[in-house]
């Protein structure tokens, strides 16, 4: 299962950023939809949780919001 809602790549002093909301499993009753995973110019995976966004500028202004 790899399928993602939003991407952003995002330039920084070191290369490039590149970031996700993937669409994840249900589990329970939780709300949530998706998580947020990112990946840094040296192949390094971080996985930032899970999230409900709606639109693509919650995204955008959640991750740009992290730095």
């Amino acid at each position: 299962m790899a399928n993602c809602y939003f991407v952003l790549v995002q330039k920084n002093e070191s290369g490039f950023s590149y970031y996700t909301y993937e669409k994840s499993m249900k589990f329970g009753d939780e709300e949530f939809v998706g998580v947020v995973g990112g990946w840094d110019g040296e192949g390094n995976h971080s996985n930032f949780g899970p999230r409900t966004y709606r639109t693509e500028m919650e995204f955008v202004e959640d991750v740009i919001g992290q730095k």
